[in-house]
């Protein structure tokens, strides 16, 4: 009796894990159908996508999501400080440049301007 109890335990839960698998393998297939759809509107041609080749993603236990959740907020707070650094040092460069050009030209380098001709007007002289 709890042999063929085992076995009826087993092909259930066989038949769980096929059905699992079914479900994973036409996600994967419309994955690779929406990810051919992309490279075709890109006129991009690739080797053929297989099914395969799409990552399984394998269940990760909640403590090592906080974690990874930390790290990648961590990450972006690294990357908004640097950025910030980068504005920074532009809008410090560019108020440089401004100040440059507003300095007050120096005595020996006059800007000499060039004068103007009267205008003759020959046809009414004669």
């Amino acid at each position: 009796n709890t042999t063929q109890e085992e076995i009826f335990l087993l092909s259930q839960e066989m038949k769980k894990e096929s059905e699992n698998f079914a479900k994973f393998f036409k996600e994967a297939k419309k994955e690779k159908f929406e990810i051919e759809n992309k490279f075709m509107k890109n006129k991009i041609f690739p080797k053929k996508i297989s099914a395969k080749s799409v990552r399984i993603k394998k269940k990760v236990s909640p403590k090592k999501e906080n974690e990874i959740k930390e790290e990648k907020e961590k990450n972006e707070i690294k990357e908004e400080k640097e950025e910030n650094k980068l504005t920074e040092e532009k809008e410090d460069q560019i108020k440089e440049e401004i100040n440059e050009e507003r300095k007050p030209v120096s005595k020996t380098k006059k800007i000499v301007k060039k004068k103007r001709k009267p205008i003759t007007f020959q046809g009414r002289k004669k």
